[in-house]
């Protein structure tokens, strides 16, 4: 008998149907769009509800109490007009909380502002907005939004300082009490239907816009601080780029301990259309490089797209990716969350969760998604749990997504060679007890290429199938999961 102790969880992406624990106020109106938007930190989560009271828009509270989530407040714009939809945006970092009104007329009509709270004990409390300097009508500032420490940056996707629908974004750094106006950001080469701010990220002393650029292909823009000035350092492209017309890469985007997650939702993907991919990248050095891309070409007939990438959230090895599915047939539109997890240095999918299909959609909504170390939160603006299209949210313990099915004492090593292969690997290992393991090879995007059972130590396993590149090998005893490690192929 062996006496093993390590933490084995299931391999598992069998889709869920559970609700989570739904979170939804006493009253919810017709049209609310309560989940439009949502974030998660430290016990807090939030969900903005941006057509709720004329479209003035608010934000749900909701703190964790004893395991359990509870109404805690709800956010209002102390200066929120009809039609500003306050709570069209959400970015949380600390004890700072950031809120989009990308509809306010402080500036014009549709000009936007952003709402700033602090945490004061276990209260949220609104210290400033903030408008763009040079803001004017139509400029939607606010329509996307991102925090981290002491650096806001907010889009404006609909500004024409450059050409028609160009974009631009801008920088906030705190100093004292204020938040200051630091930086004014347009994509480098100006025109027409640039849509500069389509999405929005910062973090440590990097900012990260995303825009369809030429073709919507789309880009993402690193910008760094020198001497004051905000500068473009990098451009990061799709690997990809050049095989499909569009996808509109950088349509969202997360960054988190040095990783970089990129959706491109539009990505085409032949007969089954708009599928979507999302690319991870990771820092090296003073640049970002693509080191894997995940996709699901999910068997589906007569759509308009999958869109996997469409909402993406990331945080301390944990990943929520949101697909939402557009068909022709209108009464069955899915939407599913899919939950990553970082293992090995490999982004693996571990649970797919199911949202029930949609039969009227008149404002073609789609799925928010929120996650850090323990929750996942996820806002569902068409429910109509409520009312029709009254909105709901839904939050969901990591711990549920990927159960702990056997604790262990000591890691087993199991040792690849040669590792790069061209045609064959062995592998070898220590413990006695173990006579064969099966293996599964999946490529960069998360597709399954073979399953192998019954190989034996020192086996010559035949590899030569596998065209040149990278894949990720996951070593099971029975249903536990013993290692998973990155296998590289050259030719």
């Amino acid at each position: 008998m062996r006496y093993i102790f390590l933490i084995i969880l299931f391999f598992s992406s069998w889709p869920v149907f559970g609700q989570g624990e739904l979170l939804i106020p006493d009253s919810l109106g017709l049209h609310e769009e309560y989940g439009h938007s949502v974030a998660i930190s430290e016990g807090f989560a939030f969900v903005g509800s941006p057509f709720r009271y004329e479209k003035r828009g608010a934000v749900m509270v909701y703190r964790k109490v004893g395991g359990e989530w509870v109404f805690d407040d709800e956010l209002l714009a102390s200066e929120g007009v009809v039609g500003a939809q306050f709570g069209f945006s959400i970015a949380i970092n600390g004890d700072y909380l950031v809120i989009g009104a990308p509809f306010d007329t402080e500036k014009g009509s549709d000009a936007g502002a952003v709402y700033v709270f602090r945490k004061e004990g276990n209260e949220w409390q609104e210290k400033t907005k903030l408008t763009a300097s040079n803001g004017n009508q139509y400029d939607v500032f606010g329509n996307q939004v991102g925090i981290h420490e002491n650096t806001i940056v907010v889009s404006a996707v609909g500004s024409e300082q450059c050409g028609f629908l160009c974009g631009a974004a801008y920088v906030f750094e705190k100093s004292g009490n204020e938040w200051l106006e630091t930086g004014q950001l347009l994509p480098p080469d100006g025109g027409d239907w640039k849509r500069f701010g389509l999405s929005v990220g910062v973090e440590g002393d990097e900012v990260f816009i995303g825009s369809s650029s030429e073709g919507y292909h789309g880009i993402v823009y690193v910008y760094n601080k020198n001497a004051g000035i905000w500068f473009v350092s990098q451009e990061i492209r799709a690997s990809d780029e050049q095989q499909i017309n569009s996808s509109f890469f950088g349509r969202t985007l997360n960054i988190d301990e040095g990783y970089l997650v990129v959706g491109a939702p539009r990505r085409w993907e032949g007969v089954k259309g708009l599928v979507g991919s999302v690319y991870v990248l990771k820092k090296n050095g003073s640049e970002w490089q693509e080191v894997q891309k995940l996709q699901k070409l999910e068997p589906m007939a007569t759509i308009d797209g999958y869109q996997f990438g469409s909402s993406i959230s990331l945080s301390g090895g944990h990943l929520a990716i949101a697909a939402n599915q557009q068909e022709i047939i209108v009464n069955n539109r899915r939407r599913d969350v899919y939950y990553y997890r970082l293992i090995g240095g490999f982004w693996e999918e571990k649970r797919k969760i199911s949202f029930e299909p949609i039969e009227q959609d008149e404002y073609n909504l789609g799925l928010s998604v929120a996650i850090d170390d323990n929750d996942m939160l996820v806002g569902v603006p068409y429910s109509d749990t409520i009312n029709n299209n009254s909105g709901a949210a839904h939050v969901f313990k990591i711990s549920d997504l990927v159960p702990v099915v056997q604790v262990l004492a000591k890691p087993i090593d199991i040792q690849v060679f040669p590792n790069p292969a061209s045609n064959n690997i062995q592998l070898t290992w220590t413990d006695s007890s173990i006579s064969t393991l099966s293996v599964e090879i999946k490529d960069m995007t998360g597709r399954t290429i073979k399953r192998m059972a019954e190989i034996w130590a020192n086996q010559a396993v035949d590899v030569a199938f596998l065209p040149q590149g990278m894949y990720l090998m996951t070593l099971f005893e029975g249903d536990k999961v013993l290692q998973s490690t990155q296998l590289t192929i050259i030719r």
